[in-house]
């Protein structure tokens, strides 16, 4: 399947909800429409990848890497390379989609990037991640959004030795915190 998109993923144009084909507008992509869905199914890609990439030659994955990952993950970080930090759960998406397509292919600036940049996850978590360990966004629907997009990218992070922020635990704990004693 992976293969099957690296024979066509660069043909299809970048289009926008509307279905325009456009290269203008920073949240178009080419497989869903707007960035946030390409980040989803990214993240999916990258982590089929990783249980299946020792049954892949060398070739089979560079060419996954240059012509699915890469344009890819490219797609996603110029969305967000506005200057600015951005705080959100799609910032997330497209933060660990990038990471991980970065992780898989041996981008270390690209990961480096995710993790310290402008809207890297320590600009994500110490913003949005309030006292009480609740998402700043304020519902639960977007906790658990957020929380289903940094899983994957934690996750990887610790089975490189890496454990995850404290405060990541507290997006988890904080649920609890909100039950009634019966």
């Amino acid at each position: 399947l992976l293969l099957d998109y690296a024979k066509v993923y660069l043909s299809w144009p970048r289009h926008d909800n509307w279905a325009k084909a456009t290269d203008r507008n920073p949240d178009a992509a080419r497989a869903f429409s707007q960035v946030l869905d390409e980040s989803v199914w990214m993240i999916d890609l990258v982590r089929g990848f990783d249980a299946i990439s020792g049954t892949l030659t060398e070739e089979e994955r560079q060419t996954i890497f240059a012509r699915v990952f890469r344009p890819a993950a490219d797609i996603i970080y110029k969305r967000d390379d506005v200057g600015r930090p951005i705080l959100g759960n799609h910032q997330c998406w497209h933060l660990s989609a990038y990471a991980l397509a970065a992780l898989v292919m041996g981008d270390v600036a690209r990961v480096r990037e995710s993790i310290d940049g402008l809207s890297g996850w320590k600009y994500q978590l110490s913003r949005g991640i309030l006292e009480d360990g609740c998402w700043y966004e304020g519902a639960w629907g977007y906790q658990f959004y957020t929380m289903s997009s940094l899983a994957p990218y934690f996750t990887a992070l610790r089975n490189l030795g890496y454990e995850p922020p404290a405060a990541f635990k507290r997006l988890f704990d904080s649920p609890f915190g909100q039950l009634a004693p019966d």
